[in-house]
């Protein structure tokens, strides 16, 4: 069995340049964001490999973290934090369902000590 996790990032450039790092150091990893004016596309392809087990990484936006019941997910890393306290509860919420144990992790910085309290 292998982990699943979610890393979230707070944008659409972060979210493909982690993406392509990742993928650079050989992890199996996919993303899920909205893409131009909505569009999910190839992005919704990519995800559903998550949902199936096909990969075990997804980095995704907020998009993510909200209204969609990714299954067993072990970990989710908030390798940005979110801008307030509900999307970080969205984030989180995707771990740690069903009556599973999830790990968190958050990574914060300086600007993140309002949120972080």
């Amino acid at each position: 069995q292998h982990d699943r996790t979610m890393i979230f990032v707070n944008s659409l450039h972060n979210c493909h340049v982690l993406l392509q790092y990742l993928k650079g150091k050989g992890w199996p990893v996919v993303s899920f964001m909205k893409g131009p004016r909505g569009r999910m596309g190839p992005r919704f392809r990519d995800a559903q490999k998550f949902a199936e087990g096909g990969a075990h990484v997804m980095v995704s936006t907020e998009f993510g973290g909200r209204g969609i019941d990714w299954c067993e997910v072990d970990h989710v890393v908030n390798f940005q934090m979110p801008t307030n306290a509900v999307n970080w509860l969205h984030r989180v919420g995707r771990t740690g369902r069903m009556g599973r144990s999830g790990i968190v992790t958050n990574m914060v910085g300086a600007k993140d000590d309002n949120l972080a309290e």
